[in-house]
């Protein structure tokens, strides 16, 4: 199992709007590869929306590049309220044609009286698979950009 936990302040120019954190965790079972994800923000969100992408990893390194190979989006029901959490599972994704995986959820959400949305991604450890046949393993590598956050108009 793989967890990566982001923790991060939102805001518009100078004004900071609340904190989020948002938890990712990655089970395997063979090649298939089940997310888990826990969003929760000191101010009410809405507009909140969630994907997840399997990639390949260009090695079994820090840092290796990650590909995106297969992906889902979907909405939360309801806005999230101010010390409220949504959590959420995805369906399993699965490939079988490579070796170094690693399995990204990403989040994004608006606030209400501000423009854009902003939006968190966090990736799994790359985990390793022999061959086609094998039971996968996570390695203490993680891809490049395995946190990534930001803000778009």
């Amino acid at each position: 199992m793989s967890t990566v936990k982001g923790v991060g302040v939102f805001g518009s120019g100078s004004k900071t709007l609340g904190t989020s954190t948002y938890v990712m965790t990655t089970s395997l079972n063979g090649h298939r590869a089940t997310n888990k994800g826990s969003f929760s923000a000191g101010r009410a969100v809405n507009g909140f929306l969630w994907q997840q992408q399997l990639g390949v990893a260009g090695s079994l390194a820090d840092n290796a590049a990650f590909t995106a190979i297969s992906g889902t989006l979907d909405a939360a029901p309801a806005p999230v309220t101010v010390g409220g959490s949504y959590n959420w599972s995805t369906p399993s994704m699965f490939d079988s044609s490579r070796y170094n995986y690693s399995a990204e959820m990403g989040v994004s959400f608006k606030v209400t009286g501000y423009t854009g949305f902003w939006c968190m991604n966090l990736r799994s450890a790359i985990y390793h698979c022999a061959n086609s046949a094998s039971t996968c393993y996570f390695s203490l590598y993680a891809p490049t950009g395995n946190i990534t956050a930001g803000w778009n108009a």
